[in-house]
């Protein structure tokens, strides 16, 4: 990745001017200031990158009374110190592809407490606050856009977008910023909260449920768990949704598991929990009534699959076999039914499956087809 300059339009480059008393300070004395408060301080060194011997700025967080060191990487671009935590955007471009991941940093333990997966396209601001709450306006990669990305502990989600927001400021606990010529406002924080918030790892923040997962451990540590929880938007109560082994297997390199993109809709969510090995993947497809708190339909087939849901709970899935031991290259659209997964379409080509209603759409090599989803 070819790295852009950093860009710390929310703080000087320059080094912060020593403070006359308060706590020490920690870190490298001759590392250059970033930016530091009472209790964290940010500061950068200079470095020869690992691969190429490149020089590289590297910069670092840690607690000004003997707390933790963070390493940040390189490619860090942005950043704003609130109280213990650091907001802070890490990416950069390939070309004309550029990404980045917005992380908030727990300075004082090294945790990342919440944060965005990788985000497509430019940032351009960053704001927060000292509660973990932060937001970033975004420029879609080919400029046509911009949106506003926001995180908490709750996780992440998608603000505004079209292609004159901007001006995005914070004023207390609550957002503003243009669209055109219309002004708008929103909290920063995301006020229809469920489930646990310590310990955890986001998931998937939706419009009515809220997925997050919780690390296990087990006979000390020989066997690792991952399990997968949601909760329904607001004030739901957690339920167990799926685990998955995240176990370090000696001998079993190629083996992998995964519960995929969880998708929702109503109070439903669903998903496909895919295994992978040298001999191929097998998948359980997984429909969840959140209110009821119980799996409402169930199906294990051969193949790698996407989940398409209807707010009914009537659900489909996209099958690949390319990394199967059966059919391979083919793929094939199920419906998943109480009583386990039946086919409707099959070919190489089938691809684009979408949900409307209770009707699916898919493209058969380049056919339009569609079926309904009541058997």
């Amino acid at each position: 990745m070819v790295v852009l300059g950093i860009l710390l339009g929310t703080v000087s480059l320059q080094t912060a001017p020593a403070q006359a008393s308060g706590p020490r300070d920690c870190g490298p004395r001759a590392a250059k200031t970033i930016d530091r408060n009472r209790l964290v301080r940010v500061y950068a060194t200079q470095r020869m990158r690992t691969l190429g011997h490149v020089p590289a700025k590297h910069y670092f967080a840690c607690g000004r009374s003997g707390g933790k060191r963070t390493a940040l990487g390189t490619t860090v671009r942005r950043l704003v110190l609130r109280g213990r935590y650091l907001n802070y955007v890490d990416g950069g471009c390939a070309g004309a592809d550029c990404s980045f991941v917005l992380e908030v940093l727990d300075a004082l333990n090294g945790r990342v407490v919440a944060g965005s997966g990788r985000v497509a396209g430019t940032d351009l601001e960053i704001v927060a606050t000292a509660r973990a709450e932060s937001a970033v306006l975004v420029a879609t990669p080919d400029g046509a856009e911009r949106y506003i990305v926001r995180a908490d502990l709750q996780g992440t989600s998608e603000l505004d977008r079209g292609p004159a927001v901007g001006d995005l400021t914070l004023k207390g606990s609550r957002l503003h910023w243009l669209n055109g010529d219309r002004r708008r406002s929103a909290p920063i924080a995301h006020q229809r909260r469920c489930g646990r918030t310590t310990g955890v790892v986001n998931v998937s923040l939706q419009r009515n449920v809220r997925i997050y997962s919780v690390y296990r451990q087990r006979d000390g540590g020989d066997e690792e768990f991952a399990d997968y929880y949601g909760c329904l938007r607001p004030g739901g109560r957690p339920v167990k949704l799926t685990r998955v082994d995240v176990t370090y297997h000696p001998g079993s390199a190629g083996s992998t598991e995964s519960p995929g993109v969880f998708v929702s809709a109503g109070r439903f969510v669903a998903f496909a929990q895919t295994g992978c090995a040298f001999t191929g993947c097998t998948s359980t497809l997984v429909v969840f009534d959140m209110r009821a708190r119980r799996r409402t339909r169930s199906a294990h087939i051969r193949g790698s699959a996407t989940v398409v849901l209807a707010p009914s709970g009537l659900a489909a899935a996209l099958v690949s076999f390319e990394e199967s031991d059966s059919y391979p290259g083919d793929s094939s659209v199920v419906r998943i039914d109480p009583s386990g997964a039946f086919e409707l379409d099959r070919g190489p080509d089938v691809r684009d499956l979408t949900i409307d209603g209770d009707v699916l759409h898919w493209l058969n090599d380049g056919e339009p087809r569609s079926a309904g989803l009541r058997p």
